[in-house]
């Protein structure tokens, strides 16, 4: 016979189970994995680094990136930022840190950041960009136009007509990188 406890108990294990099996989000996945090694490098709030083109602008972003947080003993507050910057782009920076540090600690809610340490240096390489897709085949075309030609609702026979050809995108973008390697 169970007791009220037992009964608690078994709820509380549905949950955390369900919890478990539940899909999350990409996103919360990598934040979570990749929060030690940011905290390495002082970058508690890795944000920052995940959005530094939109607290600096885009021009800016091209030039200069954050490398390290640095805070006085254990405070979150009065950091220094330390930032890579491509040559000539330096005292353009420095002239616009107050812009920056402002900007920063908007974004981050609080002043988190004091200083900028700005160092001359080799900016990371971007991620390459992607190979271009092959062109569509003219029969996948066809098989798509004629399997969403029956449908009466325009909005929907669009939706269905997108849909099949990402879907054959997507097959001709894996055959394409299978034959790269």
């Amino acid at each position: 016979m169970m007791n009220e406890e037992d009964a608690e108990g078994d709820d509380d294990f549905a949950a955390q189970r369900a919890k478990l099996q539940a899909p999350g989000r990409l996103a919360e996945l990598v934040g979570k994995a990749a929060e030690k090694s940011f905290a390495k490098y002082g970058f508690a709030e890795h944000s920052i680094i995940s959005h530094w083109a939109s607290i600096v602008g885009p021009q800016l972003a091209r030039v200069s990136a954050p490398v390290r947080v640095r805070f006085p003993g254990a405070s979150r507050r009065g950091g220094t930022l330390s930032i890579v910057v491509d040559g000539p782009a330096a005292i353009e920076i420095q002239h616009g840190a107050p812009q920056i540090l402002e900007r920063l600690n908007t974004f981050l809610g609080y002043p988190a950041i004091a200083a900028l340490k700005i160092q001359q240096g080799v900016l990371p390489a971007p991620p390459p960009r992607p190979a271009p897709l092959p062109p569509p085949d003219p029969a996948r075309t066809a098989a798509i136009e004629s399997a969403v030609a029956p449908v009466a609702n325009v909005e929907l026979r669009e939706s269905l007509r997108r849909l099949g050809t990402a879907i054959g995108s997507a097959a001709r973008k894996a055959e394409a990188d299978r034959f790269r390697r």
